[in-house]
């Protein structure tokens, strides 16, 4: 499957790291450039990003794996140019509608956005309607699951250890709290 990405934050470009009593085998993806990489089947063909140092960052980190990349400072040239079967979204949170809507109509077969899914509830709609009708699969990021803590935590919860469960709270103030 071939893949690319768009955003090349931390959390788009990262290399993978080795974590030591990890409940997961060997190098855990910390960010959507390091799944690929440790996914046998999936090919990084293209990323984008708005600002040069990221593209250039990018071609640092991994020219080592990827030497062939290409780079892109438009997602639209990189929609029309690349055909590949999934696109990352990895942009900060309010772009993430247009872009995804703006991939339904590309030939990509997967779209895979961090969360939030949007900032507002039309573009949540709208990206949801895109996909559906084009019938492409629409995920939005929520890993925690399987991170180290996460687990751990559930873990001291099914052993009883702390008695029955009887009240989660969960709280998130910050400017990016809308639609999680």
């Amino acid at each position: 499957m071939t893949a690319y990405s768009v955003g090349l934050t931390g959390i788009g470009s990262a290399r993978p790291t080795e974590e030591i009593g990890v409940p997961l085998y060997g190098p855990r993806p910390n960010s959507h450039a390091s799944a690929y990489h440790l996914h046998p089947r999936t090919e990084l063909v293209g990323v984008c990003d708005l600002r040069q140092e990221a593209l250039d960052e990018f071609r640092t980190r991994w020219q080592d794996v990827w030497p062939e990349m290409r780079y892109y400072s438009n997602y639209r040239q990189m929609l029309a140019r690349e055909g590949a079967d999934l696109i990352s979204i990895a942009t900060s949170d309010h772009a993430h509608a247009n872009i995804a809507v703006e991939a339904t109509t590309s030939g990509v077969r997967a779209i895979f956005c961090e969360k939030p899914i949007a900032t507002t509830l039309a573009d949540a709609d709208r990206m949801i309607e895109a996909a559906d009708k084009h019938g492409i699969l629409l995920s939005i990021d929520h890993t925690r699951r399987w991170d180290p803590l996460f687990v751990k935590a559930q873990q001291i919860i099914a052993s009883g250890e702390l008695g029955p469960l009887r009240t989660i709270v969960g709280d998130m103030f910050s400017p990016r709290a809308m639609l999680f």
